[in-house]
């Protein structure tokens, strides 16, 4: 059985999983740099940085819509749907200078 997550949670996972996120409207997050090692026992993330790439044009990664649909069963236009609202919400967010977490 899936537990319920949010969109957010699943944007999240996505983008440790695969190491970049794009969100249509909006751009490119990535996630460069080395991990920290399996045997470091201090708890350090490692080198990691999270950069993003601004784009206004940044189309819809079909990747990031089939990994949606699998983990929540919604049928591929309702995820699509619920990406682009979302997305959606930031750029309002965002032009008004407010934060979008």
């Amino acid at each position: 059985m899936h537990e319920e997550q949010t969109l957010s949670d699943l944007l999240a996972s996505f983008f440790y999983e695969k190491g970049h996120l794009s969100i249509p409207g909006l751009g490119t997050f990535r996630l460069e740099g080395a991990p920290a090692p399996a045997g470091d026992g201090a708890g350090h993330p490692g080198e990691r940085v999270v950069l993003f790439q601004d784009n206004p044009g940044e189309p819809e990664d079909p990747e990031l819509v089939d990994f949606i649909t699998a983990r929540t069963r919604k049928m591929r236009p309702v995820a699509q749907s619920d990406l682009l609202s979302l997305s959606g919400q930031a750029r309002e967010s965002l032009n008004m200078g407010q934060s979008f977490t």
